[in-house]
């Protein structure tokens, strides 16, 4: 907020106050990385615009970290696939609370790439499909569904992934 013009004293001596009850609040509370970079502040308006330069900065680092997370899950055999599956959603849900909406084409190759090498059999069934059946939602059905199925019998994922066809 900017000092009203045509003010009276009295309003601008209320504005004053306040604008520094605002300064002292914002030195207060915020982060010590920032608050050097708010020393030559002198309205809460120059620190609010300063702020949220700073949040969406930061905000972008972090939806490229999550970004990069994502793209690094690894699903290791005898891993639960329910647990990966819902870190890995969490991931994508999390880049589109930051407003980073990943394609549904890039969650499928993210995770065909976190698959370990005995799903591979696995894959090439799945790849074989009309491209419009091979989405990331029919994938994570077939892998839910083998996951499963290797609970409901008792295996390990490795033993259910080698039985889904793998070489």
């Amino acid at each position: 907020e900017t000092l009203p013009v045509g003010a009276t004293s009295a309003e601008i001596r209320a504005w004053h106050q306040s604008n520094s009850e605002a300064i002292g609040y914002y030195r207060g509370n915020v982060a010590d990385r920032l608050k050097y970079k708010l020393k030559g502040k002198t309205t809460c308006a120059a620190m609010i615009a300063l702020m949220t330069a700073e949040f969406a900065s930061r905000s972008n680092e972090i939806a490229h970290q999550v970004l990069n997370a994502l793209f690094r899950s690894q699903f290791l055999e005898g891993d639960s696939f329910e647990e990966f599956i819902l870190e890995f959603e969490m991931k994508a849900n999390r880049l589109a609370a930051m407003g980073q909406t990943v394609a549904e084409e890039q969650l499928l190759l993210a995770l065909k790439a976190s698959l370990p090498a005995s799903y591979d059999g696995m894959l090439r069934s799945f790849n074989v499909l009309p491209a419009a059946s091979q989405t990331y939602t029919a994938l994570r059905r077939v892998l839910f569904n083998e996951f499963l199925a290797a609970r409901a019998a008792g295996a390990d994922s490795r033993v259910a992934a080698r039985a889904a066809g793998a070489d």
